[in-house]
């Protein structure tokens, strides 16, 4: 491969990742859990338990269709000196939407079964195809969509207070990227969609002891997950340029997402209101490269260096004569580095608060709707020369608004 070549795909190869605050993970899941957001691993109690803690389907007496969706709007834009000058660019990217559907159903005093479809990844981000950084990313869309068959356990007549559960994650994923290739004024528009899916599985525990009723304790664990993505990329390059970039036809790329842990304890203050602390611990130093491999054959392998993350999750809820209110708090450490932070992924240490309320609105049907706002960040790349290649401070917020119906039938 030639010069300009290795440079085309030193720019191409960045991660697909942005502001959650804990990398591409998204756990907005259901508005019950995310009144709290999410501190819910020990005590959730609808459907949407599949996702939070498939253990907890053995606590639910009757089925339950549990579905509903979310929408995100970030505020994203950077500073970064071009020629002496700061320019300032903002995101171009719409409120991103996406939707949650859990089904349960218990076949007996112990045992289980549940069925989920919704997404644990995902990125959209746009910026106008002039910004500094159009050698680094124009548009990114990652998009990972789980379909989850669960069976849980209660595991009480012989331990007493323990539950159990196993999930199979069936991941399709879909990646479409966008970016210019440089060539003095001149520049390459670069293509890239492929899609593949990857397979994964969840353990899940919850224990109420018998000898303190108003404790709980939950525990869960995702698997890792390779995947190869294959598909398609399209150059569209001046003439004089089209020689020195690979040639348009069949791309492969290699993603794994992290496995990671999650232990919750909840306490029962009174009967009507409970507490809970949750800690989530994601595996992101697994994920310390990207490799791509064009059609011509050549191969490129970009080193990331990612850091494991944590987040620490409070939450509250209580039951009124009018609704069941609830609220929660948590800080999250992003897993990108100083070193690789730029317009793919502006992404910072995040702090959040949320709020939410569940009402019954007539019998066996519930209505959950939780707000989220992430406070505002501001963080810096970092200082070493060329680490990155792009010096830019960026200015990261968001909001969510979460909401779930829950339909119950043929109780066991």
């Amino acid at each position: 491969m030639n010069h300009l070549s290795l440079s085309f795909s030193c720019l191409l190869l960045l991660t697909t990742s942005i502001a959650h605050g804990s990398g591409f993970t998204i756990g907005a899941q259901g508005a019950g859990a995310y009144g709290k957001l999410g501190a819910a691993v020990a005590t959730v109690e609808d459907a949407s338990a599949i996702f939070f803690n498939p253990a907890a389907l053995t606590k639910l007496k009757q089925g339950q269709f549990y579905f509903g969706g979310t929408v995100r709007t970030s505020s994203l834009n950077y500073g970064e000196a071009v020629q002496g000058i700061t320019v300032s660019t903002n995101s171009k990217g719409a409120p991103a939407a996406t939707p949650h559907f859990f089904l349960s159903r218990p076949l007996n005093e112990d045992l289980a079964i549940g069925l989920g479809v919704y997404t644990p990844y995902e990125i959209k981000i746009a910026w106008p195809s002039s910004h500094p950084q159009n050698d680094v990313v124009v548009t990114r869309d990652l998009l990972t969509t789980a379909i989850s068959p669960t069976l849980a356990i209660n595991l009480s007549k012989g331990a007493p207070g323990m539950r159990a559960a196993v999930a199979f994650d069936s991941l399709p994923t879909r990646y479409h990227l966008t970016r210019r290739v440089p060539y003095g004024q001149d520049f390459a528009t670069a293509n890239t969609l492929v899609t593949g899916t990857g397979f994964g599985a969840r353990i899940a525990l919850l224990y109420d002891p018998v000898i303190q009723s108003k404790i709980h304790f939950g525990l869960t664990w995702r698997s890792p997950v390779s995947l190869q993505l294959e598909g398609l990329t399209d150059f569209d390059s001046p003439p004089e340029y089209r020689a020195e970039l690979p040639i348009d036809g069949d791309t492969t790329m290699d993603l794994k997402l992290p496995q990671n842990f999650v232990a919750g304890l909840a306490y029962d203050i009174t009967p009507k209101l409970t507490i809970e602390i949750d800690a989530e611990w994601t595996q992101y130093s697994k994920y310390t490269e990207e490799r791509f491999q064009w059609a011509d054959g050549s191969k490129s392998t970009f080193v990331k260096q990612w850091k494991d993350s944590l987040s620490i999750r409070a939450g509250i809820s209580t039951i009124t004569a009018l609704a069941q209110l609830r609220a929660g708090y948590e800080v999250s450490m992003t897993p990108v580095p100083m070193s690789t932070l730029d317009a793919s992924f502006p992404d910072a240490n995040r702090q959040s608060i949320s709020v939410g309320a569940g009402f019954s609105m007539i019998e066996g049907v519930t209505f959950d709707i939780a707000g989220i706002y992430h406070i505002p960040v501001s963080r810096r790349s970092s200082y070493v020369d060329y680490v990155p290649p792009h010096k830019a401070t960026y200015e990261i917020s968001s909001i969510q608004v979460v909401a779930s119906i829950g339909t119950s039938f043929g109780a066991f």
